[in-house]
């Protein structure tokens, strides 16, 4: 399989409460990848602290990073869905508190 010309190596899928909430996809080292998220998404930023390009949008950002020599990771994420998760989580600790 792959993105244009670009082969993919890997696909992965988190989900919480049975909606995905990140993707990532794992390439082949390829400038056409960086072209082609430019060309669709507009300019990147970069982070000079996590050595990453990133894109941010409403509900989804893309983070484009190095993973190892010879590929690139490109993850996906959704905000909606990580504030579902951080609001599951503050009332499952404020359950335990209450046991207490």
């Amino acid at each position: 399989e792959s993105i244009g010309g670009v082969k993919v190596k890997e696909i992965k899928l988190k989900s919480f409460q049975d909606q995905v909430y990140q993707i990532q996809v794992i390439t082949a080292k390829d400038p056409r990848i960086m072209q082609g998220l430019e060309k669709a998404y507009g300019r990147s930023t970069y982070s000079i602290r996590s050595e990453t390009y990133y894109w941010k949008g409403d509900s989804i950002s893309l983070v484009y990073k190095a993973h190892g020599k010879n590929a690139i990771s490109l993850i996906y994420s959704s905000s909606r869905v990580h504030r579902l998760m951080m609001k599951d989580k503050t009332k499952k600790i404020e359950e335990v508190a209450e046991d207490f």
